[in-house]
């Protein structure tokens, strides 16, 4: 199959990750190509997927570009070539490919619930604007994969749902350098992604410092970079809570985490957290829809969830971690290979492409 996936940039970040795993497994059977709106910044993986057996080719318009000549220019692409199934992530190349003339497969991915994901980042007015406008591109999409069924739900009040259905995002294995921790080890607690309203690191950060005098062995490890960082880092930096910025390998510190912690207020399905379960991280999450769909599938002795509000339940929590009341378990990573691992995503969506292109040529003869 010719599969073309459109996105706006290679900066790194979770539907990027997601991209490039999908690229690795199916690029031995099919021919890809990765089509880019706008030119690279900072942080890209422009370099990473090239690396892989694909071809990476861009548009390299700017914002105000996109606005008045961005349909024409995707459309003369897609004229010029021939594919099967073109893929789309993220609102503006949901745009492009909603709107272009062709027979082959439209298909979305969607990484979030745009009513709460626009609105927190962009605030209530330009965020509602931003949602009315992805629904109407999903609308006119054959297939739109929801990254959780907690998002499915949501986005089925707004899309028919005969063109909804789930695919977990999938992650590449992360090693692991744990093990059980002895009396005179630091247990390593990680807060990973960006700091921000949404993601809600400063509930993490305020509640941990309130027991901080009491803890022994656990620290907090906060990498990330984003809005709050500063603010953050300044009030919170101790010698039990460490703030790294932006890193260009996360992976080293999930390694070497032992457990991982997320409060956020609202989440697609978060990739932190599911590599965490690939290097066998435990987890401690806000109670909200997508982390309980993660842990809904594991062993309880491998998570604890906490009401957000509920801020002694988290600080129980977290005292019992590190005097040894909680401990952590080896087994994370096997559910992590049954249910999220990039392979399994891989396959869902060969197979998702696979039936349409069979679909499509049975009935056109």
């Amino acid at each position: 199959m010719k599969i073309l996936y459109v996105i706006s940039t290679l900066k790194n970040s979770g539907p990027v990750n997601v991209l490039y795993s999908l690229c690795k497994r199916l690029s031995k059977v099919n021919d890809i190509r990765i089509l880019t709106l706008s030119p690279e910044t900072n942080g890209s993986e422009w370099k990473k997927f090239s690396s892989l057996p694909v071809t990476v080719e861009s548009l390299s318009l700017s914002r105000l570009e996109f606005i008045y000549k961005g349909r024409d220019a995707f459309q003369k692409y897609i004229d010029s070539n021939s594919f099967d199934v073109l893929h789309s992530h993220g609102i503006r190349a949901d745009k492009l490919v909603a709107e272009c003339k062709s027979s082959c497969l439209k298909m979305s991915t969607a990484h979030n619930s745009p009513e709460v994901d626009y609105v927190s980042t962009y605030g209530y007015i330009i965020g509602k604007s931003m949602a009315r406008k992805q629904f109407s591109y999903w609308r006119r999409m054959s297939k739109i994969a929801c990254c959780s069924s907690y998002i499915q739900a949501q986005i089925s009040l707004k899309v028919s749902k005969k063109c909804l259905l789930t695919v977990h995002n999938g992650t590449d294995k992360i090693k692991s350098s744990k093990g059980v921790p002895t009396k005179d080890q630091k247990i390593k607690l990680l807060c990973l992604g960006t700091l921000s309203t949404r993601k809600n690191t400063e509930y993490v950060v305020r509640n941990f410092s309130k027991v901080e005098s009491r803890l022994n062995q656990l620290e907090l490890i906060v990498v990330g970079g984003g809005p709050l960082y500063e603010k953050l880092s300044d009030k919170f930096q101790s010698s039990k809570i460490h703030f790294t910025g932006q890193v260009a390998n996360p992976q080293t510190y999930i390694e070497n985490a032992h457990w991982m912690i997320s409060a956020s207020l609202s989440e697609g399905l978060p990739m932190a957290i599911i590599e965490g379960l690939s290097s066998d991280c435990n987890l401690i999450l806000s109670d909200i829809g997508p982390h309980r769909e993660i842990v809904d599938l594991l062993d309880s002795k491998l998570y604890r969830l906490f009401e957000i509000g509920n801020e002694v339940e988290l600080q129980k929590i977290l005292l019992a971690v590190d005097a040894g009341r909680i401990e952590w378990c080896s087994g994370s990573e096997k559910y992590w290979n049954m249910y999220f691992s990039d392979l399994v995503m891989a396959e869902k969506y060969q197979k998702i492409y696979q039936k349409w292109v069979n679909d499509y040529n049975f009935i056109n003869g």
